[in-house]
């Protein structure tokens, strides 16, 4: 009852002062209250979950938030919302927590210090969560190097910096939402090539964190596989696209065409994509003779990636039809031969050719086809000379002229092949015949099949008449008998296939049965079983008999000296051989073999026809000496 009755007097007591109270001890009693209880409100504890993604902020009303310091080393609190008079802040409608250094997952605490003092003050206790993961799913697959590289996060992440490293380059990155994003375009990688890639996070430019590290490959390049028009083909048609074929499948391409010689022109041409074909159109004819060039500059992929370089393909434009080959040479050409001319294109055939091919010394156009012409050489005579001259107006079948004249002189074979027997294994003695004088001259050789060079010696003198058949005298006739002795040839021995050594066996009058060999030793039988008894033996000289030549020159090996006959002219033109030749002369001399001769081929012919010969001996058995002699040899003709 007396506590009642205290707490009764004390609120009358109360009542009766405050009926005593002025307006203005009112206001400034309730100023004292509300002073009290932001005080209040601004020194209670609060408790916040840090955010990476946005400020970890809290509704906080601050009276006077200037005198409040941050006092943390790991967190700033930072009045957020501020009420201004001026430049004086009065008070703040909340507080904001950013980090001072990398934050590490757990709580922690930081104060807002009145006046600095760590007693006094507001205290935020912030739990800091695991920082955003990286997702390596963006990188497992092989990656474009000209688009920029995106890696996702779990989270939008506003606290950390970003760098990506391949190998030792360096690239700073942005976040923004939830990716980091790394033009690696600036990298200047390598397509399908491995690197080693790293990405680091930073706070306040201090790495703190490798989040990703892996060896990773970029995408292979786009290569061009084909194409319509193939690099450095002439083009014969009038083309007005080209077609490429690429190995990927394409989103966008570049393509210039330009004249590369000439103007330097670019053509007007316009590039379309579908899968991985590039049509290239263009609606000007390209000049004709012309060298072009196609540049696929860049192109993008749909995997994203693109060239590994530019791409270049040239290409010519053709004039009209011109010669790239002809079936015959410009001499030796066999009598009765058809000549083919074939052109680098199919020739026209609504042109008449007998106005655009002139012919001459007898030949005749036979026909066309496609891109060959024949011309049949019937007509020309033997060593006379064909001409063919083909006019700059020939068209193809696109109707192109241009650069197609072309002239061209063959001339026919100046000899006439045959044969003046069968050797005693069957092959034929062959005779070339030049010239068609009345004075003929014999050059024989290989009558003793060990002495190949006196063949070879024949060949390449069959070759110099033929190139000079203008070099024979008009009233001489040439004869070359290359080797009377074919099957010695072909075994690379001195004797017949009987066994004969065919200069002991023919019917002079010292011919003998038994002789001896090039080494003195018996020989018995060696002169045949009778005089002429070889095939080989009656054929050159059934061929002196008929010709009756002025000269025979029969070549042997290896004494390196000149045998008159001395028959008719045989001492002057032994003489004039030796001069020119640098032999000796062994003319009349008994000592200039060491063993004994009988039966030879040029006593027969002095003996038998009075025909003058020379034997020349070689200074080798195997070199033709050619260079040695042909100077003596043309000097027999004179």
């Amino acid at each position: 009852m007396r506590v009642t009755k205290l707490l009764r007097q004390t609120a009358s007591k109360s009542k009766q002062y405050l009926r005593t109270l002025t307006h203005k001890r009112y206001l400034i009693f309730a100023g004292i209250g509300l002073v009290v209880l932001c005080v209040a409100i601004t020194l209670w504890p609060r408790h916040v979950a840090f955010s990476y993604k946005q400020k970890a902020c809290i509704v906080q009303p601050l009276l006077l938030p200037g005198l409040l310091k941050s006092n943390s080393d790991s967190f700033r609190l930072e009045p957020d919302r501020q009420l201004k008079i001026g430049s004086f802040v009065l008070a703040s409608g909340g507080i904001c927590a950013s980090p001072i250094k990398s934050p590490q997952k757990g709580d922690h605490s930081a104060n807002l210090a009145l006046f600095g003092f760590q007693l006094i003050g507001k205290r935020v206790t912030l739990t800091v969560g695991e920082p955003p993961q990286a997702s390596v799913a963006a990188i497992e697959r092989p990656i474009p190097v000209m688009k920029p590289l995106v890696v996702p996060l779990s989270e939008t992440d506003k606290v950390f910096s970003y760098k990506m490293t391949f190998n030792d380059k360096t690239l700073a990155c942005k976040n923004t939402q939830q990716t980091v994003t790394c033009d690696i375009a600036r990298f200047n990688l390598a397509q399908g090539t491995k690197y080693a890639l790293r990405m680091d996070r930073y706070f306040a430019n201090k790495k703190v964190q490798t989040v990703l590290s892996k060896e990773i490959t970029t995408l292979s390049g786009v290569t061009v596989s084909d194409s319509s028009i193939k690099t450095g083909e002439m083009v014969f048609a009038k083309p007005k696209t080209l077609d490429l074929r690429l190995d990927k499948a394409l989103v966008a391409a570049e393509v210039t065409v330009v004249r590369v010689d000439g103007d330097k022109k670019q053509v007007a041409a316009q590039a379309s994509v579908d899968g991985p074909m590039v049509n290239v159109r263009w609606e000007d004819d390209l000049a004709r003779q012309a060298s072009y060039e196609l540049r696929l500059t860049k192109v993008e992929a749909t995997d994203g990636s693109n060239l590994i370089e530019p791409y270049t393909l040239p290409f010519k434009t053709s004039g009209g039809p011109k010669v790239k080959a002809v079936s015959v040479g410009t001499s030796r050409v066999p009598l009765g031969t058809m000549a083919t001319i074939t052109f680098d294109q199919p020739v026209s055939d609504k042109q008449d050719l007998a106005k655009i091919i002139t012919l001459g010394g007898g030949a005749v156009l036979a026909g066309h086809d496609g891109a060959r012409v024949t011309v049949n050489l019937a007509g020309v005579p033997k060593c006379g000379a064909a001409t063919i001259k083909i006019s700059d107006e020939l068209q193809s079948n696109y109707d192109v002229t241009g650069g197609s004249a072309w002239s061209y002189a063959t001339r026919m074979l100046c000899y006439t092949l045959g044969s003046i027997g069968t050797s005693a294994g069957g092959r034929a003695i062959s005779a070339y015949y030049f010239g068609s004088g009345p004075n003929a001259v014999i050059y024989t050789g290989a009558i003793h099949g060990s002495e190949g060079s006196t063949r070879s010696l024949m060949l390449r003198w069959i070759d110099d008449l033929e190139a000079n058949p203008g070099s024979i005298p008009a009233d001489k006739s040439v004869v070359v008998v290359p080797a009377i002795n074919p099957d010695g040839i072909a075994r690379g021995a001195r004797l017949n296939n009987n066994g004969i050594d065919l200069n002991r066996n023919f019917g002079t009058s010292d011919w003998r049965k038994d002789i001896t060999t090039v080494t003195n030793a018996p020989f018995p039988g060696g002169g045949g079983p009778s005089p002429m008894s070889e095939p080989e033996t009656r054929a050159i000289a059934g061929l002196v008999g008929r010709l009756s030549p002025q000269l025979v020159l029969s070549y042997h090996s290896i004494g390196g000296v000149v045998i008159a006959n001395q028959a008719g002219i045989s001492n002057a033109r032994a003489g004039t051989y030796v001069n020119l030749s640098g032999y000796g002369n062994a003319t009349g001399s008994s000592t200039t073999f060491e063993y004994s001769i009988s039966g030879t081929a040029d006593d027969y012919y002095a003996e038998k026809f009075g025909v003058a010969s020379l034997v020349i001996e070689l200074g080798s058995h195997t070199y033709h000496q050619f260079d040695r002699n042909q100077k003596a040899m043309w000097a027999m003709l004179r």
